[in-house]
């Protein structure tokens, strides 16, 4: 087990320290939209940053586990303001709050003593073993799944936003779909999910929607999202590999 500094023991919830030196840089971008600046400033006090007390240099992060679930669903803003109020996006958002209360649920019924993500995973394997787990969809880690699988497809597609030199997201938001929940969405959800995908508008429309006055501010502003919870959710990522909860259930 990795052992952590002491002068780490207390470390506030935050970004990746390098951040800070960024912080002017930002503050512009954060004005304009309080959606984004929302979430940035959820994300930042959803992990801990810690330090390996063997390698000091190098940071370690721990995602703390209802900190993390009221950043999904405030995550989930994002698709009324991106792609409209529609049947469609409701559905979609519905998705992530349902999936979160639930395994928020579960967590204050069963391991409300675990506070980090890891704890959680833990906790909930203790009580019902893996293979309990995985034989029910309606169990707190399988929800909690569902949930990092929503915000991996969000980000992945923000992500590109960043990256893509056109106008057009179709192919971005697709890329995102596929890369995240495509392979674990059956029919039904996988024509639900075509409709939605198929409501994206451009760039400049999407930054617009975001509440920015031109595409750079935007962008910038998807950056800092970005640096500051890509961190907590590979992280998350990789621990439902490591205790073998990245189940692949089509549904």
């Amino acid at each position: 087990m990795t052992e952590y500094s002491d002068t780490f023991k207390d470390a506030i919830p935050s970004h990746l320290k390098e951040i800070n030196s960024k912080k002017g840089q930002f503050d512009k971008d954060k004005s304009s939209c309080n959606t984004i600046s929302a979430i940035s400033e959820h994300f930042k006090n959803s992990y801990l940053i810690r330090y390996d007390i063997k390698n000091s240099s190098v940071p370690i992060t721990i995602p703390l586990f209802e900190e993390f679930c009221i950043s999904a669903m405030q995550l989930s803003n994002l698709y009324h303001v991106v792609l409209g109020k529609n049947f469609i996006c409701t559905i979609l958002k519905n998705d992530i709050l349902n999936n979160t209360r639930d395994s928020l649920n579960v967590w204050t019924k069963e391991s409300s003593d675990a506070k980090t993500v890891e704890e959680f995973l833990r906790s909930q394997i203790e009580i019902h073993t893996l293979n309990g787990i995985e034989a029910n969809n309606g169990n707190g880690v399988v929800k909690f799944l569902w949930v990092v699988r929503s915000i991996n497809f969000i980000f992945n597609f923000i992500e590109n936003i960043i990256f893509v030199s056109g106008e057009d997201l179709y192919e971005s938001i697709l890329d995102a779909y596929n890369r995240s929940l495509r392979p674990y969405h059956g029919f039904t959800k996988y024509t639900i999910a075509m409709m939605a995908i198929k409501l994206v508008p451009n760039k400049t429309e999407l930054i617009n929607n975001l509440g920015f006055s031109d595409i750079e501010t935007g962008i910038n502003a998807l950056k800092e999202l970005i640096y500051i919870s890509r961190p907590c959710i590979s992280h998350i990522d990789f621990l439902l590999d490591k205790y073998n909860c990245n189940f692949k259930h089509v549904v």
